[in-house]
């Protein structure tokens, strides 16, 4: 399959999208995952940029990283980056991708609806790896890792559901893609 050059530019501007939202970040104190856009941004990919496209962006920005180019929160790269304890998230990118992609394939509109659900469900497989290598990684139970990455951030993340729902509806029709 050949790759178009307007699904290659976007798919290029997406996995920079996601990697300046990786660096909107607030710390939280009690916890060692920190408050960041880079959910919204992986929502957009899935639901602008579809399957193929969303994959290899999130793919290009999880390479990137771990070859050491400083694309993760906190300007950081490498693999010890991906092995650290928001790692797991990460992880679940291109998983999340598919998922809101299949949603939006099985919706006929496309509308916000469709993105809105796959997101959600997106955002549930996110948050089962994350909390699963975040108790793994910093030696806690899965119960004390869903209290740490997934509980102070639940609210938030449904907003930029919402959020990203729209836009995508906005976006794909503007883009006409």
């Amino acid at each position: 399959m050949k790759l178009q050059t307007k699904q290659m530019l976007m798919a290029a501007i997406f996995a920079a999208i996601i990697a300046i939202c990786a660096q909107i970040a607030i710390p939280l104190p009690f916890t060692q995952v920190q408050f960041s856009m880079c959910v919204l941004a992986v929502f957009l990919c899935g639901g602008v940029l579809g399957i193929k496209y969303g994959c290899i962006s999130v793919l290009v920005y999880l390479l990137l990283g771990a070859c050491g180019m400083p694309v993760f929160g906190k300007f950081m790269g490498g693999l010890g980056a991906l092995f650290g304890p928001t790692g797991g998230y990460m992880v679940a990118y291109p998983l999340m991708v598919i998922t809101i992609g299949l949603c939006g394939k099985l919706s006929k509109k496309n509308g916000f609806t469709a993105y809105f659900l796959g997101m959600l469900a997106s955002l549930i497989i996110c948050y089962l790896f994350g909390s699963a290598w975040l108790a793994i990684s910093a030696h806690m139970t899965f119960g004390a890792a869903v209290m740490a990455g997934v509980v102070p951030f639940v609210v938030f993340d449904i907003i930029k559901a919402a959020l990203a729902a729209y836009l995508c509806v906005v976006l794909k029709r503007r883009l006409k893609l």
